[in-house]
Formats: C-alpha cells, structure tokens, sequence
C-alpha cells in the first residue's frame, strides 16, 4: 500500500502561490515521471463540476475528452459502482434504488461503448455516506426531492443516512476497477476526490476539516485498489 505523504499546507500564505501549493503539498510523489498522454490518447471522464473543469484542463492541451457531467449525488463509490454495472455489465439498478428517475437523464447510454475503447478513465469520487430506507434497509441513491429544510425532514423520517464503513468502500472501489478492466484491461484509471477550500481547511473548527477527512480516508482507500 501506499504511503499517504502528502499534506494540506498549514499557511494562508501558501494560498497565494496554488500552483506551487498543489506541486509541493498535493500531487507530491504521486506524479508520474514522464507524461503518459498525448493528443492521440481517449479520455473518459465522469463526475461533477469537479471532473468538469479536469476535462476542460486537459482539452486546452489538446487531449480529447469525453465527459459525463453528472450531478455530485452519484459521487459515493458504492453509486458509482451501480452506475457502471448498468453501463457496462447491463445489470439494472437495484430495486428502489432511483428513486427520481431524472438523477440518471444525463448519462449518456453509450458511456459503457466508450470506455471500452479509453486510454485513460477519470472519476471523482465525493462522499463515503449512503442513504438507507428505513423501513426496507434497502440502499437508496437519494430520497425524493431532500434538498430544501421541509424535504430534508420528510427524509429523515423514512431514511437514514449512514456512513459506510472502510472494509465497505474498498470492495465497492475494487468491483468499481473490475468493471472498467473487464471491458478495457490496459485502460489506465485516475480515481479523484471532490476537492475542498484550501482556505478552510486551515481553520481548526471548519466543517471543512471533517470533509477533508473523509476525502482524505476516500484517497486512501482508492490507493489501496490500483
């Protein structure tokens, strides 16, 4: 397993200089020694605004990308993992698991054609939280309409939103890469995290922090499955 050596900057002042932050406190070791892209290379990339912007950088270098924008709900690993098996193994969704059929419109059905044929695959993963009907135990995507102070209480009243456990979203990150080498053994696959305020994450007391943790715990986990 790797060893996780890069770290946060602890200076406001670094935030001045984020080219040199990101060199030095976040890519750190993990960059490769020579570029393995070229403007003949395939990308994939599937996300939110996040993956939005990797695609946008690597397309003003000349790469060609085909990206998936999608909302950051599926960011989890263990959506992720649904989202594919529908993709490429063309397994349905679990019973229940949608439970708004517009989380899935913009998902472009030849999304599994595509990987396929990629040189390179990006996702960027977010949350390590899942939703669970109380009722069934069933693991929901989201419940219905949950995003204003009324719809969060009605949620909250028929579902339970639980934090996964580690063993958990390793499995769920190595069926992810079991997926993608089933149909593209030699594709190279760069698993990210949604990022947070660099900003807040100095402050001691933030939410922010919390976040950064569980991202942190994410990184950790993927790196075990590459």
């Amino acid at each position: 397993m790797r060893v996780w050596r890069s770290q946060y900057p602890k200076s406001p002042r670094r935030i001045l200089h984020m080219e040199e932050t990101i060199e030095s406190f976040i890519v750190g070791d993990y960059a490769p020694p020579a570029p393995f892209l070229d403007q003949a290379s395939k990308v994939i990339s599937i996300g939110s605004c996040f993956s939005d912007e990797v695609a946008k950088s690597l397309e003003a270098q000349g790469v060609k990308v085909s990206n998936s924008f999608i909302w950051d709900g599926w960011g989890s690993a263990f959506a992720l993992k649904h989202l594919l098996k529908y993709l490429i193994a063309k397994e349905p969704f679990p019973d229940g698991y949608l439970q708004d059929d517009a989380l899935f419109k913009r998902i472009s059905p030849d999304l599994g054609a595509e990987i396929a044929g990629a040189d390179l695959f990006v996702l960027t993963l977010g949350f390590s939280t899942v939703w669970i009907e109380t009722a069934t135990g069933r693991e929901v995507l989201e419940p219905t309409k949950f995003n204003t102070d009324r719809g969060m209480i009605q949620a909250l009243e028929l579902f339970e939103m639980k934090q996964s456990s580690e063993a958990d979203n390793i499995q769920a990150l190595r069926d992810i890469v079991g997926l993608i080498r089933s149909v593209n053994p030699k594709c190279a696959i760069v698993l990210t995290s949604l990022p947070c305020p660099v900003a807040r994450l100095i402050d001691e007391i933030s939410a922010g922090r919390r976040q950064c943790d569980f991202k942190g715990g994410i990184a950790r986990r993927a790196s075990q499955c590459l």
